[in-house]
């Protein structure tokens, strides 16, 4: 589609308030040319269309580049916690999930690898997520069954 009317528009803020500009100037009821006005509706149905997409792949860069700085920080704290031999490690979205026996030396190391205890579930989590949302008083299984989980395994060094 050729645009003639929305020529400047590179984003959908652009193109809001250049299509509500051209609105009031084409607009048949205000004295416009009814086939500009058309011309106007057409070019931004094509644009909002077409910019969204734009938009929603250029989130979709950033959530899997995110996933991996994610990845790279679970990466470490994992390899700090896998010296304990009874502890479990589990993945649930981006919060790591680890069970482990009250009073363990784990929990010293837990506590400056900022992870938090979850009083209801028994767990120690860990999240880098800003403006999180608390999982409230969901128990895990039911955080598992919405996310979907990984338990992190590991090989044991056994001495003989």
């Amino acid at each position: 589609m050729k645009i003639e009317i929305l020529v400047n528009v590179k984003s959908l803020d652009d193109l809001k308030i250049e299509f509500r500009k051209f609105a009031l100037l084409y607009h048949p009821d205000r004295g416009g040319d009814i086939e500009k006005f058309k011309t106007l509706n057409n070019e931004y149905q094509y644009l909002i269309k077409n910019l969204s997409l734009y938009n929603e792949e250029q989130k979709n860069n950033e959530n899997i580049n995110n996933t991996a700085n994610d990845m790279e920080q679970f990466a470490d704290i994992i390899n700090e916690l896998i010296i304990f031999s009874d502890i479990e490690i589990e993945i649930i979205n981006k919060f790591i999930w680890v069970k482990t026996d009250k009073g363990h030396k784990a929990n010293e190391t837990l506590k400056k690898l900022k992870f938090k205890f979850a009083t209801q579930k028994k767990l120690w989590y860990w999240h880098n997520i800003k403006n999180y949302k608390s999982f409230g008083e969901r128990d895990i299984d039911e955080i598992r069954a919405k996310y979907g989980s990984q338990k992190v395994k590991f090989n044991k060094v056994q001495k003989y």
